[in-house]
């Protein structure tokens, strides 16, 4: 991969995290299948539920990760990495959150931007 592909960054878009709500019984059933073939449950649902968002970014979105504050606030790198109960709050005046490539967001971990 080039270097001007490793660095790009993406925003956030309201739309795919309400698709990617609304389909979370479905992602839920696709972890369970996922595990009666061996996999880990909840790395296949975080796959699933970050591709929604994420398309060919590569995120990974655990369970009840929030970001609050408009979508546009956000600027995501690649391979990034949100385990469950994360709050990511970028809703101040100045509010503003950028997470370079291959980070990793940890569980109930709050990032105020």
């Amino acid at each position: 991969m080039n270097s001007q592909a490793h660095g790009a960054m993406k925003h956030l878009s309201a739309m795919r995290l309400l698709i990617a709500e609304i389909f979370e019984p479905v992602i839920r059933l696709a972890g369970w299948a996922a595990s009666a073939f061996g996999k880990d449950r909840d790395g296949a649902e975080m796959r699933i539920r970050g591709k929604i968002p994420g398309g060919p970014f590569g995120w990974r979105i655990g369970r009840n990760v929030r970001f609050v504050g408009p979508h546009l606030n956000y600027k995501l790198g690649r391979d990034i990495s949100f385990y469950g109960d994360a709050c990511l709050n970028a809703n101040g005046p100045n509010g503003f959150i950028e997470i370079g490539a291959e980070s990793h967001v940890e569980h109930s971990c709050v990032l105020y931007g």
